[in-house]
């Protein structure tokens, strides 16, 4: 009986994972949605803007700015990293970009949330430093 439930359970694990392939295509639509011009472009206008801060309130948007940058920014490097080794993989052998992504798809959503929260955590750490300093 115990046996049927941890195979059942496996097998229940298993199928709420996204396929590898549509989790490659997920992150290829990501970068192609940030291309490099535009990650610059908004760098860019984030450092025009930080020039003109005047008000607490200035200053929660342009970190609330930067924090979504720096998320994107470490979100991009991951995936075109994966998508690099993974296209490398799938050109050894058929199949092997998804078994990439298989191997690695803990270490790759640790990234993905470490990148989210580490990037939530300075954004109120330095909210937390804006308000000791007024």
């Amino acid at each position: 009986m115990g046996m049927m439930l941890q195979e059942l359970a496996e097998k229940m694990k298993q199928e709420e994972q996204p396929e590898p392939i549509a989790e490659l295509r997920r992150m290829r639509a990501f970068v192609n949605a940030h291309p490099y011009d535009e990650m610059n472009q908004r760098y860019a206008e984030a450092a025009e803007a930080e020039k003109n801060i005047r008000t607490a309130a200035d200053r929660y948007e342009w970190l609330k700015t930067m924090e979504a940058i720096n998320r994107d920014a470490t979100l991009l490097n991951l995936y075109r990293n994966c998508l690099r080794l993974a296209e490398q993989e799938e050109r050894k052998e058929a199949g092997g970009g998804a078994a990439f992504y298989e191997k690695y798809r803990g270490g790759i959503e640790r990234i993905e949330q470490e990148a989210r929260e580490k990037c939530e955590k300075l954004y109120g750490y330095q909210l937390t430093l804006d308000d000791m300093g007024d």
